[in-house]
């Protein structure tokens, strides 16, 4: 009984170590996304005419050595409506997001707490002729949070909530 009290509590242990929210294009098909969509508890959400765009693309690799052979293209600027990727945190994980502008200059992704409405930071992606960029976060609060560009296309690969 003693074994069994050890693993229920090892194994409750791992699971609330794991990352609430995960998201990698390497797990995703190309698609055209024009309505709220779910992969493993993380929401891409696009409408019509304002869509979002998972497709192939040239491999793309990152400073810490990951590779992606896609891309989610936000499309452009985006909202609380459309064009986000919604996921749910914890206060005190730290929010990493694989990124990069889709033109030449540097573009500004949004983290918006989705209850309130308050923008609680900005992460940088740099310009498409740049490597990746991998910007973070810390997370004030539990709560639902909303990942949008602030202005023109920016390209999405990771998201990791931990």
């Amino acid at each position: 009984m003693k074994k069994f009290a050890l693993f229920f509590i090892v194994l409750i242990s791992v699971f609330s170590l794991s990352a609430e929210a995960f998201l990698s294009v390497n797990d995703l098909e190309s698609a055209k996304i024009v309505e709220r969509v779910e992969f493993d508890g993380v929401f891409i959400v696009g409408a019509e005419g304002k869509h979002v765009t998972v497709e192939e693309a040239d491999a793309k690799e990152a400073p810490d050595g990951e590779v992606f052979n896609l891309r989610i293209k936000l499309e452009g600027s985006g909202s609380a409506k459309h064009r986000h990727i919604e996921l749910n945190a914890k206060k005190g994980e730290t929010l990493k997001v694989y990124l990069i502008s889709s033109g030449e200059d540097v573009r500004n992704l949004a983290v918006v707490n989705k209850d309130t409405g308050a923008e609680i930071g900005v992460l940088d992606a740099p310009g498409k002729n740049d490597p990746i960029g991998i910007a973070s976060i810390e997370i004030p609060a539990d709560g639902t949070y909303l990942l949008y560009s602030k202005n023109k296309g920016i390209n999405i690969y990771l998201v990791i909530c931990e």
